[in-house]
């Protein structure tokens, strides 16, 4: 009778792995990531409340996420471009309680500030319903961001309350 059990134990578990691999293959193909881009676009929007639009999303799901020509949009207009982004981790940090992102590197960051004719700072900020409120009964997990790289990024501000239009361009941080 314990065999029985073991048996129908470990046939649970290698069905289990199986399947997962299965999903982790199907994530990691052309259509997969198709179906992935669209909830990490939705994702981004009902963070952003504004429309968030990918050009090309890649990841192995694993251990890498790269977005190409993303553009962040507000009344039609856009808001933060970049031409990459790409983070590289370890999914299997989560079992244990950790996000550990070995790296992220945005390229060619465009950022449009608008400050309007009434002196309203025109910025695109996560819903006020969002907030987080701290839950010590919850369990937490650790985030560690080992390196942040940015190159070519450009900084736009354009102020119509008192006419004035600056930028920043080439910027770099590493």
């Amino acid at each position: 009778m314990k065999k029985k059990r073991l048996r129908f134990f470990t046939f649970i578990l290698i069905g289990f792995v199986l399947f997962t691999a299965f999903i982790l293959i199907i994530l990691s193909t052309s259509p997969g990531e198709m179906i992935t881009k669209k909830l990490v676009e939705n994702q981004l929007s009902k963070i952003m409340n504004n429309p968030v639009i990918i050009g090309c999303f890649e990841t192995n799901i694993v251990s890498r996420i790269q977005l190409l020509d993303v553009h962040i949009l507000q009344n039609e207009k856009q808001f933060v471009g970049l031409s990459l982004a790409r983070v590289d981790y370890n999914l299997f940090d989560v079992l244990k309680k950790k996000i550990i992102i070995r790296g992220i590197q945005i390229d060619s960051l465009r950022l449009y500030i608008l400050r309007d004719s009434l002196g309203t700072f025109q910025i695109p900020i996560a819903s006020a319903k969002q907030t987080a409120t701290m839950d010590t009964g919850k369990s937490s997990f650790a985030i560690q961001i080992n390196e942040l790289s940015l190159h070519r990024a450009s900084l736009f501000y354009i102020d119509r309350f008192y006419p004035m239009n600056t930028s920043i361009h080439n910027l770099n941080i590493h």
